[in-house]
């Protein structure tokens, strides 16, 4: 199985690693951070200055699976999301 992590936003790719490394233990998997840039702004609500969950899931949907390789994809952010 391999599990790619999506960093969305300004993510610490260092963090991104050590999330990866836990994943690999926990899951037995091979994991890798995929260095494509995934802009949250599009799902920005001005108002409330949070990011809409739905609209960023809407288009990592359409990330899977493009290269015939990833079993699961996981967005981490650091960003405020509402439902």
């Amino acid at each position: 199985m391999l599990i790619q992590l999506l960093p969305i936003g300004d993510m610490d790719l260092g963090l991104a690693a050590e999330i990866c490394r836990g994943l690999s233990r926990e899951f037995d998997a091979r994991t890798e951070i995929l260095h494509s840039k995934f802009d949250p702004e599009p799902a920005r609500h001005p108002e409330s200055r949070q990011y809409h969950s739905t609209e960023i899931l809407t288009r990592m949907a359409k990330l899977t699976g493009a290269d015939g390789n990833t079993h699961r994809l996981l967005g981490v952010t650091p960003l405020d999301l509402y439902i």
